[in-house]
Parts: C-alpha cells; structure tokens; sequence
C-alpha cells in the first residue's frame, strides 16, 4: 500500500506540474480526475467492503499426527466491484502447529469468488482450532485498507500414532483370587444379560441407577458370559505444565501408549473400558473406533489427583481384572496403590515414560510379578 501512494503522489505532482507547463481544458480535466480517483475508490470500498460470502472447511476433521489438513478459505464477491487484493491472515490456537504460510494475498473479480488454501501440520496430537480473524480488505488503487472481522473457527483432532506393543499377559488373571470373582473374566460388560437384587459383594459399576431409583431399591447388572478376558485402561490425564514441551512430549507418548495398549487388546478380541480423571467410566467395547476417537480427544487438566483415583478404584472394584495403568510419575504413594491392586489379585501392567527415574521402584514391581514395559523403548525401535 505504501508503494502505490508513492506512486499516486508522482502521478499527481506530475499532473500539477503538466497543468502549470499547459493549461488546457483537457490537463485541467486529467488533473481532477486524478485528484477524485481516490476519494471515489473510498466511496465505493466503503459501500461494498461487507458485500461478500465466507466460506471454511477442512479437508478431515481427523488427520493422524505429521500429516497436512487442509484449511479452504472461501471469498465470494456480490458486487459489482472488483477487488484487487485481500489479506487473509490464519489464526492458530494450540502448541506445534506449522503452517506452509500465515497470510496469503488474493483477488476476487466481480460476482465471482476465490479460494485459499492453508496447509496445516502439527507435531502433537490434541484437539485444535484454526481461523481466519479477519480480512485485509484494500481499494481497488490500493490506497486504503480496511479490517473486516470474522470470528469464525473450525477444530480438528489430531490423531496419535499406534504402534506396535510386545507381549501384554491380558489372559493371565491369578486363578486363585479369579475363583472368587469369575466373572470378572467371564463376563462382557457391553451386554446387560438379566437385572437383579444388589448384593453386598457387587461393585458400584454393577448398579443399574435408572432402574434402582424407579424401583426405589439398589438393583444389579448380570451380564452375559463370554469366554474373553475384559481389559480394564486407567490413565493419568492430571495437570502437566502446557508450557514446556518436555511435558508435550510425555502427553504425546502416554496417549499413544494408550492407543496402542487399545489396538493390542481388542485386535485379540478383549473388551476394554477407558478410565481416567476427566471423564466418566467407560462401558466395556470392542470397538476400537470409538475407543480410539475417545482417546485422540483426551485432554491434561486440573482434574484431581491420580493416585486418589486408584484408590478410589481399588475401594469401588476391588479385583481381579487386567489393570493397565498409564502414569506420569511413579512416586511412593502410586508405587504403593498400584501394590495394593496387584495384592487383591489384579493383573497389571504399568506403562512409564521414564529411563532410570524409578528404576528401584519398577524392579520392586516386577518382584510382584506387575508386568512393567518402557514405552521410551518401543518409541525408539
């Protein structure tokens, strides 16, 4: 815009210059048409800087992690005047996402539209929201600008990696403590087989709520026998600081532990049911779509305390079940919860992300016959 001043003032100081070497009605008439360009250009810019149609999309609301998305930016152009150029500056929210350009200049002819097009990336996977907000708008002589908002975002998800996981013991459930409680092995949980009286040795998550406030009595769940042991994820989805990307990373790597522990279970045929601190439990499925896009949208937060929520687990569920649990840190009062569920009689397998943090405290596991695997390593194969 600077530039086509610059040149409009020579125009101009050259048109005053040609009409004092020659005064002629048509200098005189060249001279004010040049003098009204301008302000005709405002007028018109001003009239019609809102006549126009946006569009958005997204090539995929999912694209896996590394991968382009394609965000498609819209204009169409309802009037007569035609529009030189327009700015559309891409706005991002959320941490490693890389972008082939920020802003990108068009034009649009009259009653016509254009489209731009944004190749998005990002190194992490998450939920993210991108748009563009607002336009650039310049004149048709490019003297004036003119900022038109639009506050419009569209979000993707961007998936996590599933990688290949060496041997998970999910079939070998103590049998002494399974003979107390078979049907924690026995039973699909994705199907109601028959409802009944609440006995004191059933768990909360075997209470149908619905049907016990309608009969104004506690009444259980039976669900129907299947010969496939059931998979029970507790995850640790608990604060980690955004700002550093050490932290990203190790979000990263237990989501995609998680995937990949979900794509180990149900390739076998074992219901899986998805817990941690954000969300309500999940029903037992072999679906792993929906487990998969259930985990992808996973989000770290201030949602409490990971070890409160084993303990809470082991109050509520007690044992036996294969337990695979993902932790950010393995202190002493995680170590000892995680004891405590592999003495009722669970069979676990804890996933870390650490090297040599808590190498003592994951021989002293594996005493317990707790099956303990290093993602870091599988990451690095």
């Amino acid at each position: 815009m600077a530039k086509n001043r610059i040149v409009y003032g020579i125009i101009a100081a050259v048109m005053l210059l040609y009409v004092f070497l020659n005064q002629d009605p048509m200098t005189y008439a060249a001279l004010y048409a040049v003098l009204l360009l301008p302000l005709l250009s405002l007028i018109l810019s001003l009239i019609f800087k809102r006549q126009f149609t946006i569009e958005e999309e997204l090539s995929t609301e999912y694209v896996a992690k590394g991968e382009v998305v394609q965000f498609k930016f819209i204009v169409k152009n309802n009037s007569f005047l035609p529009w030189t150029c327009i700015q559309a500056r891409l706005e991002m929210y959320g941490p490693g996402l890389q972008i082939d350009s920020e802003e990108k200049y068009f034009s649009v002819r009259p009653f016509s539209n254009n489209e731009v097009t944004f190749d998005i990336s990002s190194k992490y996977r998450g939920s993210y929201k991108v748009g563009v907000n607002n336009l650039l708008i310049y004149d048709f002589l490019g003297l004036f600008k003119f900022k038109q908002k639009h506050d419009e975002t569209l979000a993707f998800i961007v998936t996590p990696r599933i990688l290949d996981l060496p041997f998970l013991p999910l079939d070998s459930v103590v049998q002494d403590a399974a003979a107390d409680k078979n049907h924690r092995h026995d039973e699909d949980y994705s199907v109601i087989a028959d409802l009944r009286k609440y006995q004191p040795t059933d768990g909360y998550k075997k209470i149908h709520w619905k049907v016990s406030a309608k009969r104004n009595e506690l009444i259980s769940k039976d669900f129907q026998e299947t010969e496939r042991n059931a998979a029970v994820l507790l995850m640790d989805n608990s604060a980690l600081n955004a700002e550093n990307y050490d932290n990203l990373e190790l979000e990263d790597a237990i989501v995609e532990a998680l995937v990949s522990a979900m794509a180990y279970c149900t390739n076998r045929g074992h219901p899986v049911s998805l817990r941690c601190l954000s969300d309500d439990d999940e029903s037992f499925t072999v679906d792993f779509d929906y487990l998969y896009r259930t985990a992808a949208a996973l989000e770290f937060g201030d949602f409490g305390i990971f070890n409160d929520y084993l303990k809470k687990y082991t109050n509520v569920y007690g044992g036996p079940m294969n337990l695979i649990v993902f932790i950010q840190d393995l202190d002493p009062n995680v170590f000892d919860s995680i004891r405590f569920l592999r003495l009722y009689g669970n069979n676990i397998t804890v996933f870390y992300f650490s090297e040599t943090e808590y190498n003592d405290e994951i021989n002293q596991l594996r005493e317990l016959n707790v099956h303990c695997v290093n993602f870091q390593e599988i990451q690095n194969a």
